[in-house]
């Protein structure tokens, strides 16, 4: 198709009408030399056959001439000389004679050739070459027809042949038949091996008669040749005319049109623009409706750029980000928070399409698709490459055939509104669990003193070599591990007032691993510590955020048993007024399902006896309390990270 597309593009319609006219003037000479071609050769086919069908006249009237009046006068006279029987060639053989009168005609000048041939001939001169032993075969298949006429190529002339077929007659087997029978001088001449042995009616020979084709063929091809160069260069000045015409009428008033087609595309003219009308003819009149046309176009040009600018200000007016993408997730409109939005979320939310895993169902592609392909609205929530909660609507806008040509695509964050969420399902966990701790270490705590007690007493009045001081002994240290548990709760549940004094962070960060970096080493554990000098002092409570990094650190050494590095690391974003602490280990790592549940009160990966599972919910609830949030980030094999994220209040803030 590239060929007749830029045929149809490149070429102007001058250049087009031109080839057109010229095409069909070259096909009408060429047809008319073509015609006149065929119909000279068929006439010069005619004449040739008729030529033929004279000489074959002529040779039969002298074949009827020897045969009924010269033969029988020769065999009289030879009968009654003293041979008796013999035989003149030259004036009995009606072949012989016939040849030679062919060979007369042929000195003086004859385009013809004659021959009379078969394939058993007395004279081998007469001996039939392949054309004709063809014939033979043709003829004596039971094609009756009293003759053959037809154009045979022959080392690349053609040659025109009328072939009749020679049939042994009454009157030929005196010579022909039985050679007993035969004239002695005929037998003396040619002997009794060739040329006897026929029948009444059996085949015995060709006659033909053969005429060059060639020469009058290239004349006529000459003369056909000539007729379409003459009739070429005479329709030249015809096509001369129609294309000045053409010129004047048609292709100067279209190519104005066109000029002012283009300026108005390229924003040279305004709208509304009107081209002169110089006559009423069918060019005038595409003038005049295009004068209609441009007046019309340019107030629904106004009228439309009137609304999309209202439009596009509605828009641009909505918070949440607002796009029409088109079904391939390209956007055609958008408004200003759109723009930002996937600004600041790369890689391109729909970026991709086609090609996303049909097992996330609830992603920017998939959801696309599944509007695409049920023509109904989906809508969904996702989180996006930002860790940003939002929820997509999509709203298919149907063509006319009920296909969707473009999809409305709605966006709005509901990161806090998670995030939120979350922290009052966490609180209202830490509190269901502070009062029940509170009411279990209340109930305990006195049965609990009782059996420390009686098992101190049994202990101490047991002697030093009774068997049974072993197991007062593991009584008591249960025991003591139970006090412990209920302290715990007791801590957890009782939870005081928070104490914020104007401290630096990273000295209490530093002094918190400074105490705890001998016993890490010993584990084979490096304390790294990568505190921003830069990091402003703010308002928190020392003693209680001291508590939360702390058991972070004592998680972290508790996840390398064999070994590792912890990095702890701040930094201060003034951007976001908050600090920024990262925890970070080597360990084993989190499981996925675990991660939503590591804040739990009660839930612990460790061995039983190592831990209450209460460390991560008493600091989350202390990093709650001071306006904080602390997350987690983890992969199975290769460590774990915590953020604790603080924010820095102004002395504005503080006084207000």
């Amino acid at each position: 198709m590239t060929g007749p597309l830029f045929f149809r593009s490149r070429l102007k319609l001058r250049m087009r009408f031109a080839l057109i006219v010229g095409a069909i003037v070259c096909l009408f000479c060429l047809g008319s030399a073509l015609l006149l071609y065929i119909y000279l050769r068929e006439n010069v086919i005619q004449d040739t056959y008729r030529r033929g069908q004279i000489i074959f006249a002529l040779m039969d009237s002298i074949g009827a001439y020897v045969g009924n009046t010269l033969r029988p006068k020769m065999f009289s006279i030879i009968s009654s000389m003293p041979e008796g029987d013999a035989f003149i060639v030259e004036a009995m053989s009606t072949t012989r004679i016939r040849h030679g009168v062919m060979e007369q005609l042929g000195d003086r000048g004859a385009d013809f050739q004659y021959y009379r041939v078969t394939d058993r001939p007395r004279n081998p001169s007469n001996l039939a070459d392949p054309f004709h032993t063809r014939m033979l075969t043709h003829f004596r298949k039971g094609a009756r027809e009293p003759e053959w006429h037809g154009i045979s190529h022959q080392n690349g002339n053609q040659t025109f042949y009328i072939v009749v077929p020679v049939y042994v007659k009454p009157e030929c087997l005196k010579c022909h038949g039985d050679p007993e029978k035969a004239p002695a001088g005929l037998l003396k001449l040619y002997g009794k091996e060739r040329g006897f042995g026929y029948q009444e009616g059996e085949l015995m020979g060709l006659e033909s008669i053969a005429i060059s084709l060639s020469p009058a063929l290239r004349e006529i091809h000459n003369i056909a040749v000539q007729v379409f160069g003459i009739g070429l260069f005479g329709t030249l000045f015809l096509f001369i005319a129609i294309d000045g015409t053409f010129l004047k009428l048609i292709g100067h008033p279209l190519r104005r049109m066109a000029v002012l087609f283009e300026d108005i595309a390229r924003g040279n003219i305004h709208l509304p623009q009107k081209a002169p009308v110089e006559n009423m003819d069918e060019i005038g009149e595409m003038v005049h409706s295009f004068n209609i046309m441009a007046l019309h176009l340019s107030e629904a040009q106004e009228t439309l750029q009137t609304n999309a600018e209202i439009l596009q200000s509605i828009i641009d007016g909505i918070s949440d980000p607002l796009a029409l993408v088109n079904p391939d997730g390209s956007p055609s409109v958008l408004n200003n928070a759109y723009q930002t939005w996937i600004a600041q979320c790369p890689p391109a939310v729909l970026e991709g399409h086609g090609e996303g895993d049909g097992a996330a169902s609830s992603t920017p592609q998939t959801m696309l698709e599944k509007v695409l392909a049920t023509g109904g609205p989906v809508s969904g929530e996702w989180t996006g490459p930002d860790e940003r909660f939002y929820f997509m609507s999509f709203y298919p806008i149907l063509n006319e055939p009920g296909r969707v040509s473009q999809v409305v695509h709605y966006v709005r964050d509901i990161t806090m509104q998670k995030r939120s969420e979350n922290q009052m399902m966490q609180m209202e966990k830490l509190a269901a669990v502070g009062e029940l701790s509170a009411g279990v270490a209340h109930e305990i705590n006195n049965p609990l003193g009782i059996i420390l007690c009686y098992a101190k007493l049994l202990e101490r009045d047991l002697p030093s070599e009774h068997p049974a001081r072993e197991d007062v002994r593991v009584i008591d240290r249960n025991a003591e591990a139970c006090k412990q548990i209920v302290e715990g709760l007791l801590s957890f549940a009782r939870q005081g007032a928070t104490r914020k004094v104007k401290a630096q962070l990273g000295e209490h960060l530093a002094r918190i691993m400074g105490m705890v970096e001998k016993q890490f080493n010993k584990a084979g554990i490096t304390l790294e510590a990568r505190l921003d000098p830069e990091t402003p002092e703010f308002h928190f409570d020392p003693e209680r955020i001291n508590q939360v990094f702390m058991n972070l650190l004592m998680n972290a050494r508790q996840a390398m048993p064999m070994g590792g590095t912890i990095t702890v690391s701040t930094t201060y974003h003034p951007e976001r007024r908050c600090v920024e602490t990262v925890v970070r280990d080597t360990g084993s790592g989190i499981c996925p399902e675990n991660l939503d549940k590591i804040f739990n009160p009660f839930f612990t990966t460790k061995q039983p006896g190592r831990g209450t599972g209460l460390g991560l919910s008493v600091s989350f609830g202390i990093v709650k309390e001071h306006g904080g949030e602390i997350t987690v980030e983890s992969v199975p094999g290769n460590g774990s990270t915590f953020i604790v994220r603080l924010p820095v209040d102004t002395e504005d803030e503080r006084l207000s």
